[in-house]
């Protein structure tokens, strides 16, 4: 009866090591998964920040774009209008016609800078 008593307590105590082991090692892995967890929250953290900042560089390009439009629009209305007066029946003296073909390539030179 003593060995009996003895093989249960040795049963017991190899029992209680194995459930020992399987709790540290589930430790381990749930202090490893808080890291990642951690880690991923970091990120995405900074990956919201980023996106925010490129939505608003899109938004700044955008209205950006729409104002050069604008302009080149009205550059070409104001070119339209300066070629009709040169085809029309108003003459220009040679100094006026310099002046123009100045003030279109200056124009020209703007839009080509802003694109």
């Amino acid at each position: 009866m003593n060995q009996l008593h003895g093989d249960t307590e040795t049963g017991v105590a190899v029992e209680n090591r194995t459930l020992e082991a399987a709790l540290k090692h589930l430790w381990e892995k749930a202090r490893a998964a808080a890291g990642a967890i951690a880690e991923l929250r970091e990120e995405n953290t900074r990956l919201r920040a980023r996106l925010g900042e490129l939505e608003d560089e899109t938004l700044r390009l955008k209205s950006d774009s729409i104002r050069k439009e604008q302009e080149i629009k009205r550059l070409q209305a104001e070119h339209s209008q300066l070629a009709d007066s040169l085809t029309g029946t108003s003459t220009f003296t040679n100094e006026e016609k310099e002046a123009l073909k100045s003030k279109i390539k200056e124009l020209i030179s703007k839009i080509n800078s802003h694109l």
